[in-house]
Protein backbone atom coordinates (compact mmCIF):
# COMPACT_ATOMS: atom_id res chain seq x y z
CA UNK A 1 0.00 0.00 0.00
CA UNK A 2 1.42 3.72 -0.74
CA UNK A 3 2.83 5.21 2.41
CA UNK A 4 3.71 9.30 2.69
CA UNK A 5 7.06 9.74 3.51
CA UNK A 6 8.32 12.98 5.60
CA UNK A 7 8.82 15.26 2.11
CA UNK A 8 5.42 14.58 1.50
CA UNK A 9 6.15 12.10 -1.68
CA UNK A 10 4.26 8.58 -1.92
CA UNK A 11 6.50 5.65 -1.45
CA UNK A 12 5.14 2.06 -2.59
CA UNK A 13 5.22 -0.96 -0.47
CA UNK A 14 5.11 -3.91 -2.17
CA UNK A 15 4.06 -7.13 -0.74
CA UNK A 16 2.35 -9.22 -3.23
CA UNK A 17 3.44 -11.89 -6.30
CA UNK A 18 3.43 -9.34 -8.62
CA UNK A 19 7.29 -10.16 -9.65
CA UNK A 20 6.48 -13.62 -10.01
CA UNK A 21 4.14 -12.60 -13.28
CA UNK A 22 5.90 -12.03 -16.40
CA UNK A 23 2.71 -9.31 -17.50
CA UNK A 24 3.90 -7.23 -14.54
CA UNK A 25 7.28 -7.28 -14.69
CA UNK A 26 8.34 -4.28 -16.12
CA UNK A 27 5.16 -2.82 -13.86
CA UNK A 28 7.48 -4.27 -11.00
CA UNK A 29 10.45 -3.23 -12.12
CA UNK A 30 8.94 0.59 -12.07
CA UNK A 31 7.67 -0.11 -8.94
CA UNK A 32 10.95 -1.06 -7.81
CA UNK A 33 12.75 2.05 -8.73
CA UNK A 34 12.43 5.05 -6.60
CA UNK A 35 14.82 8.02 -6.21
CA UNK A 36 17.60 6.02 -7.98
CA UNK A 37 17.23 3.67 -5.70
CA UNK A 38 17.63 -0.21 -7.38
CA UNK A 39 15.15 -2.44 -4.48
CA UNK A 40 14.50 -5.42 -7.24
CA UNK A 41 16.61 -8.45 -6.06
CA UNK A 42 15.09 -9.63 -9.66
CA UNK A 43 17.62 -7.56 -11.40
CA UNK A 44 21.50 -9.36 -12.08
CA UNK A 45 23.29 -6.21 -10.61
CA UNK A 46 21.31 -7.26 -7.45
CA UNK A 47 22.14 -11.13 -7.58
CA UNK A 48 25.83 -10.59 -8.81
CA UNK A 49 26.70 -7.82 -5.85
CA UNK A 50 27.32 -10.49 -3.12
CA UNK A 51 29.14 -12.41 -5.41
CA UNK A 52 31.33 -9.34 -6.48
CA UNK A 53 31.67 -8.11 -3.05
CA UNK A 54 33.43 -11.70 -1.84
CA UNK A 55 36.01 -10.98 -4.49
CA UNK A 56 37.28 -7.37 -3.78
CA UNK A 57 39.25 -6.40 -0.89
CA UNK A 58 36.92 -4.82 1.49
CA UNK A 59 38.72 -1.47 2.47
CA UNK A 60 35.71 -1.01 5.63
CA UNK A 61 32.00 -1.61 6.06
CA UNK A 62 29.81 1.30 7.45
CA UNK A 63 26.90 -0.87 9.77
CA UNK A 64 25.15 2.13 11.88
CA UNK A 65 22.55 -0.70 12.88
CA UNK A 66 20.15 2.54 13.12
CA UNK A 67 17.43 0.43 10.67
CA UNK A 68 14.62 -1.67 12.01
CA UNK A 69 15.24 -5.46 11.60
CA UNK A 70 13.27 -7.80 8.77
CA UNK A 71 11.43 -4.81 7.35
CA UNK A 72 12.02 -3.13 3.78
CA UNK A 73 15.02 -3.50 2.10
CA UNK A 74 16.56 -1.24 -0.38
CA UNK A 75 19.60 -2.35 -2.31
CA UNK A 76 21.65 0.03 -5.06
CA UNK A 77 25.31 -1.54 -5.71
CA UNK A 78 27.35 0.75 -7.00
CA UNK A 79 30.84 1.48 -8.80
CA UNK A 80 32.93 4.97 -8.37
CA UNK A 81 35.86 6.04 -10.09
CA UNK A 82 39.60 6.93 -8.71
CA UNK A 83 41.39 8.63 -11.23
CA UNK A 84 45.01 9.86 -9.95
CA UNK A 85 47.12 12.74 -12.37
CA UNK A 86 50.02 15.11 -11.17
CA UNK A 87 49.32 14.81 -7.00
CA UNK A 88 45.34 15.46 -7.69
CA UNK A 89 41.68 13.55 -7.70
CA UNK A 90 38.89 13.65 -10.14
CA UNK A 91 35.85 14.65 -8.43
CA UNK A 92 32.78 15.89 -8.73
CA UNK A 93 32.13 18.95 -6.02
CA UNK A 94 28.83 20.07 -5.68
CA UNK A 95 29.48 24.00 -5.55
CA UNK A 96 25.56 24.23 -3.78
CA UNK A 97 26.78 22.01 -0.64
CA UNK A 98 30.62 22.37 -0.62
CA UNK A 99 31.10 18.37 -0.63
CA UNK A 100 33.33 16.32 -2.94
CA UNK A 101 32.51 12.35 -3.90
CA UNK A 102 34.04 10.14 -6.23
CA UNK A 103 32.34 10.21 -9.75
CA UNK A 104 30.20 6.95 -9.97
CA UNK A 105 26.85 5.69 -9.47
CA UNK A 106 24.61 3.22 -9.36
CA UNK A 107 24.56 -0.60 -11.87
CA UNK A 108 22.15 -0.70 -14.38
CA UNK A 109 20.40 -3.84 -15.09
CA UNK A 110 22.55 -5.63 -17.52
CA UNK A 111 25.67 -3.83 -17.19
CA UNK A 112 29.05 -4.65 -16.62
CA UNK A 113 31.41 -3.19 -13.64
CA UNK A 114 33.10 -1.38 -16.27
CA UNK A 115 30.24 -0.42 -18.61
CA UNK A 116 28.87 1.19 -15.47
CA UNK A 117 32.02 2.88 -14.50
CA UNK A 118 32.52 4.57 -18.60
CA UNK A 119 29.11 5.52 -18.19
CA UNK A 120 28.90 7.63 -14.65
CA UNK A 121 32.09 9.32 -15.24
CA UNK A 122 31.57 10.79 -18.53
CA UNK A 123 27.71 11.45 -17.19
CA UNK A 124 29.40 13.12 -13.74
CA UNK A 125 32.70 14.99 -15.35
CA UNK A 126 32.49 14.49 -19.14
CA UNK A 127 35.94 12.88 -18.46
CA UNK A 128 35.96 9.82 -21.22
CA UNK A 129 37.81 6.65 -19.13
CA UNK A 130 40.28 4.52 -20.76
CA UNK A 131 38.66 0.60 -20.41
CA UNK A 132 41.86 -0.97 -20.29
CA UNK A 133 43.31 0.93 -17.35
CA UNK A 134 40.51 0.06 -14.99
CA UNK A 135 41.88 -2.00 -11.97
CA UNK A 136 40.38 -2.96 -8.80
CA UNK A 137 41.12 -0.58 -5.27
CA UNK A 138 38.40 -2.31 -3.36
CA UNK A 139 34.91 -2.44 -1.48
CA UNK A 140 33.05 -0.10 0.35
CA UNK A 141 29.91 -1.95 2.55
CA UNK A 142 27.05 0.59 3.84
CA UNK A 143 24.18 -0.52 5.40
CA UNK A 144 21.63 1.92 7.34
CA UNK A 145 18.06 2.94 8.03
CA UNK A 146 17.03 4.41 4.05
CA UNK A 147 14.72 7.41 3.19
CA UNK A 148 12.07 5.32 1.75
CA UNK A 149 12.85 1.48 3.32
CA UNK A 150 13.57 0.15 6.33
CA UNK A 151 16.58 -0.69 5.55
CA UNK A 152 19.67 0.46 2.48
CA UNK A 153 22.18 -1.68 1.96
CA UNK A 154 24.94 -1.01 -0.95
CA UNK A 155 28.12 -2.28 -2.34
CA UNK A 156 30.41 0.86 -3.38
CA UNK A 157 33.43 -0.66 -6.03
CA UNK A 158 36.31 1.44 -6.51
CA UNK A 159 38.14 1.62 -9.25
CA UNK A 160 41.50 3.06 -10.28
CA UNK A 161 41.20 4.09 -13.89
CA UNK A 162 43.23 6.44 -16.53
CA UNK A 163 40.87 8.87 -18.91
CA UNK A 164 41.51 10.53 -22.10
CA UNK A 165 43.26 13.78 -23.11
CA UNK A 166 39.58 14.93 -24.70
CA UNK A 167 36.64 15.22 -22.46
CA UNK A 168 32.80 15.79 -23.44
CA UNK A 169 29.92 17.28 -21.84
CA UNK A 170 28.31 16.62 -18.54
CA UNK A 171 25.40 14.97 -18.77
CA UNK A 172 23.79 15.44 -15.43
CA UNK A 173 20.22 14.79 -13.68
CA UNK A 174 17.81 16.78 -12.33
CA UNK A 175 19.45 16.77 -8.97
CA UNK A 176 22.99 16.51 -10.05
CA UNK A 177 22.06 19.78 -12.00
CA UNK A 178 20.25 21.07 -8.57
CA UNK A 179 23.30 20.78 -6.52
CA UNK A 180 25.50 22.23 -9.41
CA UNK A 181 27.72 19.21 -9.69
CA UNK A 182 31.48 20.17 -11.04
CA UNK A 183 34.68 18.37 -12.22
CA UNK A 184 37.49 19.43 -9.83
CA UNK A 185 40.93 18.14 -10.03
CA UNK A 186 41.17 18.28 -5.84
CA UNK A 187 44.11 17.92 -3.38
CA UNK A 188 43.06 14.81 -1.58
CA UNK A 189 43.53 16.42 1.79
CA UNK A 190 41.46 19.59 1.27
CA UNK A 191 38.61 17.63 -0.21
CA UNK A 192 38.82 15.41 3.29
CA UNK A 193 38.66 18.32 5.26
CA UNK A 194 35.33 19.92 2.85
CA UNK A 195 33.28 16.69 3.59
CA UNK A 196 34.04 16.38 7.28
CA UNK A 197 34.70 20.28 8.35
CA UNK A 198 32.67 22.72 6.05
CA UNK A 199 29.21 23.82 6.32
CA UNK A 200 26.94 21.95 4.24
CA UNK A 201 23.47 23.83 5.03
CA UNK A 202 20.72 21.74 4.55
CA UNK A 203 22.81 18.84 2.74
CA UNK A 204 23.07 17.48 6.94
CA UNK A 205 21.06 14.39 6.63
CA UNK A 206 22.37 11.07 8.15
CA UNK A 207 22.27 9.64 4.84
CA UNK A 208 24.45 12.86 3.42
CA UNK A 209 26.83 13.12 5.88
CA UNK A 210 27.55 9.26 5.99
CA UNK A 211 28.05 9.49 2.42
CA UNK A 212 30.64 12.29 2.57
CA UNK A 213 32.44 10.07 5.67
CA UNK A 214 32.52 7.37 3.62
CA UNK A 215 34.12 9.10 0.41
CA UNK A 216 36.64 11.14 3.20
CA UNK A 217 37.94 7.77 4.49
CA UNK A 218 38.70 6.72 0.90
CA UNK A 219 40.36 9.47 0.16
CA UNK A 220 42.61 8.86 3.98
CA UNK A 221 42.95 5.47 2.64
CA UNK A 222 44.79 6.77 -0.48
CA UNK A 223 46.68 9.30 1.23
CA UNK A 224 48.10 6.68 3.80
CA UNK A 225 49.14 4.49 0.85
CA UNK A 226 50.79 6.69 -1.03
CA UNK A 227 49.35 6.71 -4.11
CA UNK A 228 49.65 10.82 -4.03
CA UNK A 229 53.37 10.99 -3.55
Amino acid sequence: MPRMNSDGYFCVVLIADVRHMSKNRCLWQRFCEWDGRVLNSYQKPLKNAEKDRQKMRTLFEFDFKNYKEHGTVGRRPSVRGIIIKDGKVALVHSLKYDYFKFPGGGIKKFESHSETLLREVEEETGLIVIPSSITEYGLVFRKEKGRFEDIFIQENFYYFCEVEEKCTCQKLDQYETDEQFVLEWADPIAAIDANRNHDHFDKDSELAQHMMEREARVLALLVDEGYFK
